[in-house]
C-alpha cells in the first residue's frame, strides 16, 4: 500500500487513531492495527538469530 508498517506506527505513535490512519489509505482499521502491531513487535524484540533447519 505504499506506507510501511513502521510508518504506521509512528503515525499513530504521534496519536493518530487506527481509523484515522485507515481514512488516508486502503485498508480498513483493523488491518491498520494489525500492522502496527507486527511494526511494534518487530522494533521491540531483539533481532532473532536465524532458526534452525527442520529436520523430520
Amino acid at each position: 500500500i505504499g506506507t510501511t508498517d513502521t510508518e504506521l506506527l509512528t503515525r499513530h505513535t504521534n496519536g493518530e487513531s487506527y481509523r484515522e490512519i485507515a481514512a488516508t489509505l486502503p485498508i480498513g482499521p483493523t488491518a491498520v492495527r494489525t500492522r502496527i502491531l507486527n511494526a511494534f513487535k518487530t522494533t521491540t524484540e531483539p533481532p532473532q538469530a536465524a532458526p534452525a533447519p527442520r529436520t523430520g
